[in-house]
């Protein structure tokens, strides 16, 4: 998920600078289509790369299933210990 989130980030990313850099400076001796399609794969394959191992980082660990009644118990625990009617 992180690699399909930083590749369609990149290539937006590469799309918008590379157009900038076209129109800036001119598309250099490959075209502008060339220039662009450079510009775009370069960022996309980049900010793919860096968000796939930050989502692999984020996921390492297992997270331990929380019953759905516990958070109730919890809060029934505390209001009984506060309340002096029961």
């Amino acid at each position: 998920m992180g690699a399909f989130m930083g590749a369609t980030v990149g290539l937006t990313m590469g799309l918008l600078l590379g157009t900038y850099s076209v129109l800036r400076y001119g598309p250099g001796h490959r075209g502008y289509l060339a220039t662009v399609g450079q510009t775009m794969l370069m960022s996309g394959a980049s900010f793919s790369f860096f968000l796939s191992i930050g989502s692999c980082l984020r996921n390492e660990g297992e997270v331990p299933e929380v019953s759905k009644n516990s958070g109730r118990k919890l809060l029934y625990l505390e209001q009984r210990k506060y309340s002096k009617y029961v």
